[in-house]
C-alpha cells in the first residue's frame, strides 16, 4: 500500500505518546457508563442496517472505525456479523490494536492515516463509518466529512461526535485541550452535513457536566447522582442544548 502522508504531525506525536495509556481516561465507573451510551448508540446503527444486508442477500456489514485508538469503539462493531477496517493518525495506537485484535478473523486491516486523505479505494465503500473524537482536530473539518461521505455506499451510516460550542466545558478557563481544535453550534453542523448532501441526521447530547466529574465519579452513589443530575439537565435543556460533545448519525 501507498504510505499515507501524515498532515497533522502535532496530532499523531500527541496520540503517540499518550499510546495505549488513553484507556486510563476511561476507568472510571461514570466514564464506563458514558462509553456504553456512546457503543450501545453504535450497534443501534448497526443492528438497524442489517435488514438492509439481508434484502442485498449479503451476509456482513462493511464497517470502518476512523481513529481507532485503543479499540473502544471497534470491540462493540466486533460484536456483530461485520468486515471491518480501522485507522488512526498514530502509528502507536495502531500497532496496538493490531496486537490486540490480531486474531480476530473480521478485522481486514488497520492502518496509519490520515482522516484528511480519503481511505485507500481498494477498500471500496462503507456501511458503517465511526469517527468519535476525531474530526475536531483539524480547521478542515468539513473536508474530512466530505471525505467520509464519499466513503459511504448509498444508504450508509456514519456515527461521529463533535464539540458543542455553547458547551460550559467550552469556556476558555475550564479548556484542557492541549491539541485545540474546533467548536460548532448544532445548525452549523446540520448546514455542512445539508451542504455535503446527506438525507438525514439526528443530533443528541450525552453529558453536561465537565469530564472531570466523570473523572472523579468512581463508586456506585457518586455515579448514580452524576447521571440523575444529568437526566434533570437533559428534560430541562432537550438533547443538544449546552451538551459537550454532539453525537451525530446521519446517513448518505
Amino acid at each position: 500500500m501507498k504510505k499515507i502522508k501524515i498532515i497533522d504531525k502535532k496530532v499523531a506525536n500527541y496520540w503517540n505518546e499518550r499510546g495505549e495509556s488513553y484507556s486510563k481516561s476511561w476507568r472510571s465507573l461514570a466514564k464506563k457508563r458514558l462509553s456504553k451510551l456512546e457503543t450501545d448508540l453504535v450497534e443501534e446503527v448497526i443492528c438497524s442496517k442489517k435488514e438492509d444486508v439481508k434484502k442485498n442477500r449479503k451476509n456482513k456489514l462493511k464497517t470502518l472505525d476512523i481513529g481507532i485508538g485503543t479499540g473502544r469503539i471497534t470491540e462493540a462493531i466486533l460484536r456483530h456479523q461485520v468486515i471491518h477496517y480501522a485507522t488512526d493518525i498514530s502509528k502507536t495506537m495502531v500497532e496496538y490494536c493490531r496486537e490486540k485484535f490480531k486474531n480476530n478473523p473480521k478485522i481486514r486491516e488497520i492502518i496509519v492515516h490520515d482522516v484528511l486523505t480519503p481511505p485507500p479505494r481498494k477498500w471500496g465503500k462503507f456501511d458503517v463509518i465511526t469517527a468519535f473524537r476525531v474530526l475536531s482536530y483539524s480547521p478542515k473539518w468539513q473536508e474530512e466529512l466530505i471525505n467520509l461521505y464519499q466513503a459511504l455506499k448509498p444508504g450508509g451510516s456514519l456515527i461521529f461526535t463533535f464539540p458543542n460550542k455553547y458547551s460550559s466545558a467550552m469556556i476558555s478557563k475550564l479548556k484542557r485541550r492541549p491539541l485545540g481544535g474546533r467548536e460548532v453550534s448544532a445548525r452549523e453542523l446540520e448546514f455542512t452535513l445539508r451542504k455535503i448532501g446527506f438525507s438525514e441526521w439526528n443530533i443528541i447530547g450525552f453529558s453536561r457536566l465537565l469530564d472531570s466529574f466523570y473523572d472523579l465519579c468512581d463508586s456506585e452513589i457518586s455515579a448514580f447522582i452524576l447521571f440523575t443530575i444529568e437526566r434533570i439537565l437533559s428534560f430541562v435543556f432537550g438533547k443538544t442544548l449546552f451538551v459537550r460533545l454532539f453525537y451525530v448519525t446521519c446517513k448518505k
